[in-house]
């Protein structure tokens, strides 16, 4: 009796399961519809609302930049996050205004790490929102202000740069980014995970 109970639940939790099983129809996204849907569309959403997270999402996005920039045929090459991060404000004419900082205020340790490691940034960067301080302005001798719709004026010119480039460094920007549901994919948003 005791193996015909045993028996009898594992069949009766093998039919539930394949009932219960959802299938949703996969798309995938390119780096150009990710950049489209997620850098300039919902981190332009963010930046209005609130702004303070939209630096993290802004300096993690300017990492991202670079990898498009790259030629390493791995999203995930590890290693190269400084060299990313700068290739992006280097070589896109939209953060031009920005290479000095890369120097003078270590701009991918203050704000790329200082948000990714710790969510604030290093002691040479103050951010504000709207009127609070201006773009650009110097608060000490050491520390200067970056004003989050500035950023995110040159964060968007630099994506759209990358969206109008009709040859890349490699071959992934040719490949697909993420596999998310088909229905949320046609959305202007998504949610999923990488490949």
């Amino acid at each position: 009796m005791k193996k015909f109970i045993k028996t009898l639940l594992t069949e009766i939790g093998k039919l539930f399961s394949k009932q219960n099983k959802i299938v949703t129809p996969q798309k995938t996204l390119t780096p150009q519809q990710f950049i489209q849907k997620v850098l300039i569309n919902e981190v332009g959403e963010i930046h209005i609302k609130h702004p303070y997270i939209s630096f993290a999402m802004m300096s993690i996005g300017i990492e991202f930049l670079g990898k498009t920039l790259n030629t390493f045929e791995d999203w995930n090459e590890s290693g190269h996050s400084k060299a990313d991060f700068e290739l992006a404000i280097n070589t896109l004419n939209s953060f031009k205004k920005y290479r000095p900082l890369l120097k003078s205020h270590n701009l991918w340790t203050s704000l790329r790490n200082g948000f990714l490691h710790s969510f604030v940034p290093k002691n040479t960067l103050s951010l504000s929102s709207k009127s609070e301080r201006a773009h650009m302005e110097a608060v000490t001798s050491t520390k200067i202000n970056l004003c989050c719709e500035d950023l995110y004026i040159d964060f968007k010119k630099a994506c759209e740069e990358v969206l109008a480039m009709t040859t890349y460094n490699s071959k992934k920007m040719s490949l697909s980014l993420l596999s998310v549901p088909s229905d949320i994919a046609n959305s202007t948003s998504y949610s999923g995970t990488t490949t």
